[in-house]
């Protein structure tokens, strides 16, 4: 089935001028850690890619009539959308939506990354140094964190996305226990399991530490199945050497 699936090109978008405004924007400051904040400054927001997802749609009705199956490169079902189900279709046109945001700011990454490469004012003890003051790295997960965060800078995307994936999962866990959050569960025999990052993340607290556009971006890219599913797919050894180099991976 999927080799006979056909490719449809939208064609090339130019986007020269916001990869230089972008490259202009972080390049020749003083401090590291400030050019740091203006490098990871991208961001999103939701409620736009909610309002831009109803207006595509109310556009196209007839693809509405019909259940889509999504579906994993080995052609395993990993999804279905229903069209009686209209919060999931919803949530289809917002992913679609947030793709071509990753895929835009992939280029600005990218290109961003050789800037600061050029200037070479970093160093693997700055990544360190970020992670011991961070208020939200757990204490002993220090090193953890900054080897994630220097295999990325240094365009090691696959060592990067394997540490950082189960480094998230603990940070978030993590908070939730800071606000008295339970985050594992007590089975029949008293056997306590912890609760996967799917599950945290849908718990009605996690609003409490994570604002509505980081917790979107954290959905999509780590726990959705019709978005990139990096936990499940890290945990389980589904990438391949070019999905762990993916722009999902980049972007994370």
């Amino acid at each position: 089935m999927l080799a006979n699936m056909c490719t449809i090109n939208i064609g090339p978008f130019d986007i020269t001028n916001s990869v230089q405004g972008f490259v202009q924007h972080i390049s020749n400051k003083t401090d590291p850690i400030e050019t740091l904040k203006c490098f990871t400054g991208l961001s999103i927001d939701y409620q736009d890619l909610v309002q831009n997802a109803v207006k595509v749609s109310d556009q196209f009705f007839f693809s509405n009539l019909f259940t889509k199956d999504y579906r994993s490169d080995d052609g395993h079902i990993i999804a279905k959308i229903s069209p009686d189900d209209p919060k999931n279709k919803l949530n289809e046109k917002i992913q679609e939506n947030y793709r071509l945001i990753i895929y835009t700011n992939i280029s600005l990454i990218n290109e961003g990354l050789n800037q600061l490469h050029k200037e070479d004012k970093f160093s693997k003890e700055i990544f360190e140094n970020i992670c011991h003051k961070s208020p939200i790295v757990p204490k002993n997960r220090e090193k953890i964190m900054a080897n994630a965060l220097w295999s990325g800078f240094q365009k090691d995307f696959i060592a990067a996305i394997y540490l950082l994936c189960p480094q998230v999962e603990n940070i978030i866990r993590d908070q939730l226990k800071k606000i008295k959050v339970r985050t594992s569960n007590l089975d029949k025999n008293n056997i306590e399991t912890y609760n996967s990052l799917n599950t945290l993340l849908k718990s009605p607290e996690i609003e409490k530490i994570l604002d509505v556009n980081l917790l979107f971006e954290f959905k999509s890219l780590f726990i959705d199945p019709i978005g990139f599913n990096l936990r499940n797919n890290t945990a389980h050894g589904l990438l391949d050497d070019n999905e762990a180099s993916s722009s999902a991976s980049i972007y994370a």
